[in-house]
This record gives C-alpha cells, structure tokens and sequence, in this order.
C-alpha cells in the first residue's frame, strides 16, 4: 500500500527538456489535470475491469508538439478464482506519444511511496535476498556508479530480519525482528519474466519521501528508514538529464513498464528474474487510487490465508 491510503503521495513527472515544464500527475510542479483534463478508459480481461487507463492530451509549452502522456495500471494474470501473488502482479506503463509538430525531448520520473501495515518507512532490498534490506538511502544504476548497482527486481520490507545494504554503504540502524506483514517485490530491469520486460531506468533513487514528494525531479538524499517507522519512497528517472534525455521524433512514442506484487515472505515467481547474471549490488558508496486499492486488497487477502490457514 502507499501513503496511508493517499494515492496523491505517488505521482509522476514529465519533465519536457523542450519546453522546460515539468508536468506531474500531483505534485508542486505544473498539475498535468489543470493544463489537459484526463480520458479514463476501463480496461478488461473478459467482462472483468481489471484496471484503468488515463490520457492526457496537451500542446507541450507555448506552441511546442502536441502530446499525449498515457497512464495504465492494470492487474494482470487470471480471473477466474485461481489468482495467486505467483500468477498475479500489477503493471503500469507510461507511453509518451509526440503528435508533432517537431521534436519532443523529456524525462520521467515515477515515484512509488511505500507503507506496509503501519510502517511508512519500509526498507530496500534485493530479490534474491528477501529477508534482508537497507535503511540507506541511496542512487543506484546499472553499471554500479553513484552508489551501486540495482537489482533486477527489488524488495520493500518494513521488517527485515537482516539489515544489509551494498559494499560500501553502512547500515543506519539493527535488524528489524524478521516478521513482515507483507513484502512487497517490483521490478526495475531485465532479466525478469513479465511480459512486456520492465525498462531499465536510467537511475533508481531510494530516498525519504518528503525529499521526492517537494521537488519536481531529483532530490539529495536523505535516510528515513527504521523499523517500524520513518517515511521512504522510490522512484525511477528516465532521461535524467538533458544531456540523457529521450528523444521523440514527430509521430513516434516510447513506454515504460515496471511491475509490482504484494506477497507473503519471498520474491513472488511472477516477477522473478530470469535465469541469467545477478544484479545483486555489488560496488561503490556509490499510484494512483488503484495501485493502492489493489495492493491493499492483496496484503488483506494474505492476511486472511494466514488467519484461515
């Protein structure tokens, strides 16, 4: 679950290089809902709505390309009484479209605020080690510069039994006992099994919410994370930096899909990473409403296995 409820403490940006905006889904920064009022359309496996699809459609600064940004939560996996956390996850995707005229260079940023049961400040750690997370906040990257590299797919614990964070880097506090309420497992790169592949962000920042929450783009760090306290979000930048930034010719798109599952214990088989190199860290210091809904209903669903078990 995220924000005690509060689907405003995660949003998104879309930072146009462009035109210099920068357009949130709720933030201090320009509201993207007071330039292009939303389409909402209901999204189905059968009869069944399975998640939402928002579209906002807008001239991107003064006489700039005309956009539109797209925005999918969906619950993917069966509907028909045999969804388990292993054949179940969550995905969003983020497609930005250039209707032209001209080039559309931008940046996103999507911030996921996590709170497990009463705890606001869970900690970060890697799949392959469920029962160990880090109470550091930290900027992690693919090849391992800043202060790490991130894994493939990542875990959100409010209790971890281990408190262990990449070389380097010395945990704040001790371990927090080992009994979660949930865990929580999402992607960040390949290799991983769900289909479409998650993109691999640029950069991964595991921070204090309030320092993600106050600023349009990139915060300094800041730790907030202890046990059974604090307050810890994350988010995932693409085209961090002008220099970095995507670039959209006229009639073109591009997507960004990352995917998310609430589970008992353990990395759930669903979002797994493939066979394949680890993405353990290894080096240098260096939603919306209804991705809270559904993590909620998941987290009570595991409760009630364990009560009725």
């Amino acid at each position: 679950m995220t924000g005690d409820g509060s689907p405003g403490t995660s949003f998104t940006t879309l930072r146009s290089y462009t035109s210099g905006v920068d357009y949130a889904t709720d933030s201090a920064c320009t509201h993207i809902c007071t330039v292009a009022a939303p389409t909402v359309e209901n999204i189905l496996s059968g009869a069944t709505v399975v998640g939402f699809r928002f579209t906002w459609s807008f001239t991107d600064g003064m006489g700039g390309p005309g956009v539109d940004f797209i925005q999918e939560v969906v619950v993917e996996g069966p509907v028909d009484g045999t969804e388990t956390v292993d054949n179940t996850a969550i995905r969003e995707t983020h497609t930005v479209q250039n209707n032209g005229p001209g080039a559309l260079d931008f940046g996103l940023r999507k911030m996921w605020d996590w709170q497990i049961g009463s705890d606001d400040g869970p900690y970060f750690g890697d799949c392959a080690a469920p029962t160990a997370a880090c109470d550091r906040s930290m900027n992690l990257t693919m090849d391992g510069t800043m202060d790490g590299m991130y894994p493939a797919v990542f875990i959100i614990n409010e209790d971890p039994a281990i408190t262990s964070c990449p070389p380097g880097i010395i945990p704040n506090g001790p371990d927090c006992g080992g009994a979660p309420v949930y865990v929580v497992a999402g992607t960040v790169a390949p290799p991983s099994s769900p289909s479409p592949p998650p993109a691999a962000p640029e950069l991964l920042q595991f921070n204090d919410w309030g320092s993600l929450d106050s600023v349009c783009w990139q915060p300094a760090l800041s730790d907030d994370a202890t046990c059974g306290g604090g307050d810890t979000a994350q988010a995932y930048f693409y085209g961090l930096t002008s220099g970095t930034a995507i670039s959209l010719a006229a009639g073109s798109s591009d997507s960004f899909t990352q995917w998310i599952v609430a589970a008992e214990d353990e990395c759930p088989d669903i979002v797994e990473p493939e066979p394949g190199p680890s993405a353990i860290p290894t080096q240098g210091r260096y939603g919306t409403a209804v991705l809270v809904v559904l993590l909620i209903a998941a987290a009570v669903w595991i409760l009630h296995r364990r009560i009725t078990g």
